[in-house]
């Protein structure tokens, strides 16, 4: 289910970017770098999030990436200040980095796979 949810919040600012330039007063450009910020929080990320599965169990993991998700969102919701929101979304990006991963480790972890 986290995994399905970071994919709508990678998609997410596409479909809102209407509402996103009006509410922030940006250009397109720059709603493009800020739509790109996910991106490079999520490849990142993808090293030490692996570690830390390595480390941890994906069951200790997971909830703590789904939090910061939410986190990330809340300057959405509450602020209309673009620096808050490009704080956000580089935390969506970076915690979202944790659902493929954890994913990829608890596939690992099955011996029974095909």
């Amino acid at each position: 289910l986290f995994y399905a949810y970071q994919n709508i919040l990678r998609v997410m600012p596409g479909i809102i970017i209407d509402d996103l330039i009006h509410k922030f007063d940006i250009s397109a450009s720059t709603f493009g770098q800020f739509a790109g910020l996910y991106y490079i929080a999520y490849s990142a990320l993808h090293i030490p999030i692996g570690m830390i599965l390595d480390k941890y169990s994906p069951k200790k993991v997971i909830p703590i990436c789904i939090l910061m998700t939410v986190i990330g969102q809340l300057p959405f919701i509450f602020t209309q200040n673009w620096i808050f929101a490009i704080i956000g979304r580089i935390i969506v990006g970076g915690a979202s980095s944790g659902a493929i991963l954890s994913v990829f480790k608890i596939i690992n972890r099955c011996k029974v796979c095909v």
